[in-house]
């Protein structure tokens, strides 16, 4: 296929339209932006004046860099894991399916004390919060540590288990009609989408000097997730 090329088209705009059209101009204004003709600075970097630069900027960042590092120190955290996969831990006979209910008792120390809030974390391995059907379960009053009305939280766990996932629990687990019900007053938290996967029921306590403090207002969201 061959084309016609001509110059004059270009200079002109191109060819006219069809009959009874209107030319189509397509040649940008005459202007100083449009033409690229607008003036430039371009910096000359030379020692002089870049290593004075870095030096500035690495000074206003120290004291930030300072403060940061102090605050992350000051942060008191404690790991615990509770899985039982060592076999001498006192939670390894909660593997079994048998067990129910299984209640395991961790004594643990702290080094440190511990003053402001205490925050206590679910932590998961081999799990990605931004799965699909985890950020549809989203539940603010939950993230909030609102527990919320019991009726509330049934509807909840209708919404998010499946079909199948509940006919498997139910031929597991006989006490089912005791799942969303409360311990002595203390709610049960659902996970959302994550209770379809991982479908239990737990409740912590936590003692110190002989007195039992229930953790039951469990707020999964720090300050800043909750305000975004």
């Amino acid at each position: 296929m061959a084309m016609n090329y001509n110059a004059k088209d270009e200079v002109d705009g191109g060819p006219p339209c069809a009959p009874g059209g209107t030319a189509k101009n397509r040649r940008p204004d005459n202007t100083a932006f449009k033409q690229q003709r607008l003036p430039a600075w371009q910096p000359i970097l030379t020692a002089g004046t870049v290593l004075p630069t870095f030096f500035i900027i690495g000074l206003i960042f120290i004291p930030i860099g300072i403060g940061i590092f102090v605050t992350s120190n000051n942060i008191r955290e404690i790991e615990i894991d509770y899985t039982g996969i060592d076999p001498s831990s006192p939670c390894n006979k909660c593997l079994s399916p048998n067990v129910t209910p299984c209640v395991c008792t961790i004594n643990f120390t702290l080094e440190q004390s511990f003053e402001g809030n205490v925050f206590m974390y679910y932590g998961l391995s081999n799990f990605y919060q931004n799965h699909r059907r985890y950020v549809k379960s989203r539940d603010d009053s939950q993230l909030n540590g609102d527990s919320g009305a019991l009726r509330a939280l049934r509807q909840v766990a209708q919404r998010t288990i499946t079909t199948a996932s509940r006919r498997q629990f139910e031929n597991k687990v006989p006490e089912k009609q005791k799942l969303f019900q409360e311990d002595n007053g203390i709610p049960v938290h659902l996970k959302g989408g994550v209770a379809d996967a991982l479908l239990y029921r737990a409740t912590m306590i936590l003692t110190v000097g002989g007195a039992a403090y229930a953790i039951y207002q469990l707020a999964m969201a720090s300050l800043p997730k909750k305000q975004n």
